[in-house]
């Protein structure tokens, strides 16, 4: 096997020659992709399983989401092209100047696929299918479970030059330094530098988001589903995909009211969900009896560990925890100040009977996914659209009539500058000086008054005149 010094030159000989840029080549590649996968499912599927810690339903629904994922790219790239709109611009309030511009979107070259164990498919022909939608080449860093299936089917259903399979072994040192400094999974644009053949990461590296993700069961949630039924959709999304996820919740908070209820139904789900799956082993263990040193309560353990413990204590953290965190509150005000009190959330889940409620509870939360009342399975899945692209602007004018404008025109210009202003306070980003407000009441009471008099004057003109 040619050595990653190699394998990302080759690469990037292949994109220079262009042969990505056309839209064909692009939706080929996606059709290549889409067969491989409904003609090899069960192959897919016995070879992901060969790690005991996948199931079959979630591997299915790895492949699912995919095909879904590739037919939304295929309608993204019939419908693309690039946007042209001419319009009269001001430059600078120096003259006008007709203008045509178009705007293009660019491949970035070489990207870097660091796949995942637990999503062995989404992290690489998921990650393949956004890289050659965006018409980008890519080197495959997949699990080692795949390490024989994979590449013998991308090179029956893909163009060849569309992409290169890495393993641990044809890894420089330097490079391998690279990737596991890169978060697991991500796709990452790549700088190839072809002198040496090394290899510099691009700043805008995607991956899944790194917050953690929350639920919060409100009291009213019961008019509308069981508790054993909240807790079912709770426990599941914790224990699928072995809790991987960023969106798997990893808190809960509960109002008071109904905390006994919910909480004992999570207990039990965890022990009805936890068959059959692989827990955290002895690290998980561990931290838990930490947690228990100061003061948190284990209500289930084994597969799945449900603390009951403030979350207050956790402050800011990235990513899943490996345990699922239950906690009371007095109030929804409350469950609202503790959430805020987290970092950025992935995912939010929220349980609520009443829709206003519900708007008033998610204005003051911040998160990149936010449901109501369910966590669908494939959410888990969800992951933000990686930036493989560049944005390019082509600009076509009419002559300019002014080659090189002379400082008492730029002064006029400066000098006759006009914004318009507010002059109330319309909202937040805007301020009225104390004088202004007194001065407004002042006239808002003349204007009362005068018409106070006037239709005072009209009333009794009225009632002497008939």
């Amino acid at each position: 096997m040619a050595s990653s010094s190699e394998t990302f030159l080759q690469l990037d000989a292949h994109f220079i020659t262009g042969v990505t840029r056309p839209t064909t080549w692009r939706r080929k590649q996606l059709e290549g992709l889409h067969d491989l996968i409904q003609e090899n499912t069960d192959s897919l599927v016995k070879a992901a399983l060969q790690d005991s810690r996948l199931v079959p339903g979630e591997v299915l629904l790895e492949l699912t989401s995919i095909l879904s994922l590739i037919r939304t790219s295929i309608q993204t790239l019939i419908t693309s092209n690039p946007s042209t709109k001419s319009a009269t611009v001001d430059i600078l309030g120096l003259y006008k100047q007709r203008q045509k511009i178009t705007k293009l979107e660019n491949p970035v070259g070489v990207v870097l696929i660091n796949s995942h164990w637990a999503f062995p498919y989404s992290t690489t022909l998921g990650s393949l299918a956004f890289a050659l939608v965006a018409g980008n080449v890519a080197a495959v860093l997949p699990p080692p479970t795949l390490s024989s299936t994979l590449p013998a089917l991308l090179s029956k259903y893909l163009d060849q030059l569309a992409y290169a399979i890495l393993t641990p072994s044809s890894l420089s040192k330097p490079h391998l330094h690279n990737i596991e400094a890169l978060p697991s999974p991500s796709i990452t644009p790549i700088n190839i530098h072809p002198s040496s053949g090394s290899i510099s990461l691009n700043s805008s590296s995607s991956s899944t988001n790194a917050g953690l993700s929350a639920v919060y069961v409100n009291e009213t949630a019961l008019k509308l589903k069981s508790a054993k039924a909240i807790a079912s959709d709770i426990v599941q999304a914790k224990v699928a995909f072995n809790g991987a996820s960023n969106f798997t919740p990893s808190i809960v908070f509960v109002d008071e009211s109904v905390y006994e209820d919910v909480v004992k139904e999570i207990t039990f789900a965890a022990r009805e969900y936890g068959i059959g799956r692989t827990g955290g082993g002895e690290e998980v263990k561990r931290l838990v009896e930490s947690l228990v040193e100061n003061g948190a309560k284990v209500l289930s353990s084994g597969v799945l560990y449900v603390v009951e413990d403030d979350s207050r204590k956790l402050g800011k953290i990235n990513g899943s925890l490996p345990f699922l965190m239950v906690t009371r509150v007095p109030s929804p005000d409350t469950a609202i100040d503790r959430i805020q009190g987290l970092s950025r959330l992935s995912g939010f889940y929220l349980y609520v009977h009443h829709p206003k409620f519900s708007k008033y509870i998610t204005k003051f939360i911040d998160s990149t996914l936010t449901l109501t009342n369910s966590i669908p399975p494939h959410i888990l899945l969800s992951s933000s659209s990686p930036t493989l692209s560049l944005s390019q602007t082509i600009i076509t004018t009419t002559p300019s009539p002014l080659a090189s404008p002379s400082t008492d025109k730029l002064r006029d210009v400066i000098r006759k500058a006009n914004i318009g202003r507010l002059r109330v306070d319309e909202g937040p980003g805007t301020r009225m000086d104390f004088f202004e407000q007194v001065k407004l009441a002042y006239r808002s009471v003349q204007v009362v008054g005068v018409l106070s008099v006037g239709l005072g004057v009209w009333g009794v003109y009225r009632r002497f005149t008939r």
